[in-house]
């Protein structure tokens, strides 16, 4: 059975994944400490943490509705580990995800009573260490999100290269955003701290290239 996958496919899930990366891409820049300073800033910080990780979880979650198509698009010449790419970049984008809830329904509760700066030095150092010595279950979110991220990336920008079905812009932005993600990790200055803005940048431009490409057509994986 030959399944023929249209190009209006590609062209929606492009924009789906372009609009997610734009919403991406602003809220990890306005993104703010995990905690606020002082007792005087909890007021603004509540409702900032809350909004803004609405916003980050519909990015995220618009690029998950697109993201077989990167793979599907290029399904005719893409290697075998091409193909790998897709499970971890989904996971790490699912993980990345799973954050949100405690800044979107559980700061509206947990700071709404915090009085005094100790108690809110209190709070901040469990928010900030969690609980992984009482519950170790949670290494199991936390741990895989960064290398099955960087995984997932790796072999996006490999794959799209390699197959030559997209224009090699997209691979080439994403080779060196990755590049500087793994700096960031080593050298903290601020252009690469905001380095998980550059990935949503990555797939601004991927997702529009699957959404305005002129020569997309049908493609049977």
């Amino acid at each position: 059975m030959n399944v023929s996958i249209g190009p209006k496919y590609f062209r929606l899930s492009g924009l789906a994944i372009a609009i997610g990366g734009l919403m991406g891409a602003t809220g990890q820049m306005i993104h703010a400490e995990d905690a606020p300073t002082t007792v005087a800033d909890i007021e603004s910080f509540v409702p900032f943490a809350v909004n803004t990780h609405v916003l980050l979880a519909w990015a995220s979650t618009l690029i998950l509705l697109g993201l077989p198509a990167i793979y599907l698009r290029q399904a005719a010449k893409l290697s075998w580990w091409g193909w790998l790419a897709f499970p971890p970049l989904f996971i790490a984008l699912m993980f990345e995800i799973f954050h949100g809830p405690l800044q979107i329904f559980g700061y509206p509760i947990i700071f709404h009573d915090v009085k005094t700066q100790e108690r809110l030095e209190a709070i901040s150092d469990q928010i900030n260490n969690l609980a992984v010595d009482q519950f170790p279950l949670q290494l199991a979110v936390l741990i895989p999100l960064m290398p099955f991220l960087f995984i997932g990336l790796i072999l996006t920008a490999a794959g799209i290269l390699r197959a030559r079905v997209l224009p090699k812009g997209p691979g080439i932005f994403l080779s060196i955003v990755i590049v500087l993600g793994a700096l960031s990790q080593f050298i903290h200055i601020h252009l690469l701290e905001i380095s998980f803005s550059y990935i949503h940048l990555a797939f601004v431009y991927i997702g529009a290239t699957l959404a305005f490409s002129r020569d997309i057509t049908s493609t049977s994986p």
